[in-house]
């Protein structure tokens, strides 16, 4: 005669393979959502679209159809740019904000550097964007860069990617101090655009095409000037 099995013994096996199958689901499940979660956080960290791109404004000299530059929300009331995008206006700057906003501002309102191609602009109405936070990580050749601006009379907003070319160096021209250079690409009215490290924080902002690279203000100018 075979061997007789207990109906009881078999169902509660059933269930115990069937809960051991759950256990796995369950587990299998949570590991598949820790690395989508680990794949976004490295997305976020890489891919310049995630950039704090709302703190970038377009810079208008003295009326909408004058000539454009770039400069960002550094933190509550502050715009950052380049000196000679100040220094180009004769009255008055028309800020464009990301959401269409404007705001004029007096060019004698502004504050340039004695030293460095950088101004700061005093504002009201800067109610987008984030702080900015200044890179601690230093400045090295290959380091990977982004920068936002809006380049020519275009009015959109250009995004390019390059690495760092040099180190931080001295040129003759006036403007050209405590700068390193950059394969990034920008065009006229990209000057005063920010420059982020892959972290998103500020390494430098953006000063002129120089031959056939990219000039670009160091932060410890940066700090220099915002110390002053």
């Amino acid at each position: 005669m075979g061997e007789k099995r207990c109906p009881k013994c078999e169902i509660y096996k059933g269930k115990e393979t069937k809960m051991n199958s759950l256990r796995e689901g369950v587990w299998l499940a949570i590991a598949v959502f820790f690395l989508m979660l680990l794949f976004l956080v490295r997305l976020s960290v890489a891919d310049p679209t995630t950039a704090p791109l709302s703190n970038i404004v377009r810079i208008h000299m003295d009326s909408m159809k004058g000539s454009c530059g770039t400069g960002f929300i550094f933190e509550k009331g502050r715009i950052l740019t380049a000196k000679h995008v100040v220094q180009e206006a004769k009255k008055q700057l028309i800020i464009r904000y990301s959401n269409g906003t404007t705001e004029k501002v007096k060019v004698g309102k502004c504050r340039v550097s004695k030293k460095y191609d950088l101004a700061e602009i005093p504002v009201k109405k800067d109610r987008l964007g984030i702080k900015l936070e200044i890179s601690k990580s230093g400045h090295y050749i290959g380091k990977r860069l982004y920068t936002a601006g809006y380049p020519d009379n275009w009015g959109i907003l250009w995004v390019t990617t390059g690495i760092m070319s040099s180190d931080v160096v001295s040129l003759p021209s006036p403007l050209l101090k405590k700068i390193f250079l950059s394969d990034i690409d920008v065009v006229r009215g990209s000057s005063g655009s920010p420059v982020f490290g892959y972290t998103d924080k500020l390494v430098g902002v953006v000063s002129a095409k120089y031959l056939c690279v990219t000039a670009v203000v160091s932060t410890e100018a940066l700090e220099e000037f915002l110390n002053e």
